[in-house]
């Protein structure tokens, strides 16, 4: 394994985001997004009555097409997207939960 090789691990170990995702947005960037989202969206659970799963599908979903056009280099480049949200949806996953039953039970 050469050095390049052992940096991307460390960094995919780091975060668990993809180093394609983190090329293209900053983590700040991408943290950023993500609790402006959650915080703006977390009002809709009770009003819709959403389950857990669909809350997150929904959160990761708006991020994808938040960040698409960096992705895609503005629809240029095709990228795995189904990579890159599974890896979203693991990475913010525990928060998008923590989030949730948070909510439901302290309003």
């Amino acid at each position: 394994m050469n050095l390049q090789e052992s940096i991307r691990r460390i960094l995919r170990e780091e975060t668990g985001l993809p180093l394609y995702l983190k090329r293209r947005i900053s983590l700040r960037e991408i943290e950023h997004d993500f609790n402006m989202l959650i915080n703006f969206e977390i009002k809709s659970v009770r009003n819709r009555d959403l389950s857990l799963e669909k809350f997150k599908r929904k959160i990761v979903s708006t991020l994808m097409d938040i960040f698409h056009g960096a992705l895609s280099d503005w629809g240029k480049v095709d990228f795995d997207y189904n990579y890159i949200y599974d890896s979203l949806m693991n990475y913010f996953s525990p928060r998008i939960t923590e989030k949730y039953i948070e909510h439901l039970y302290n309003g």
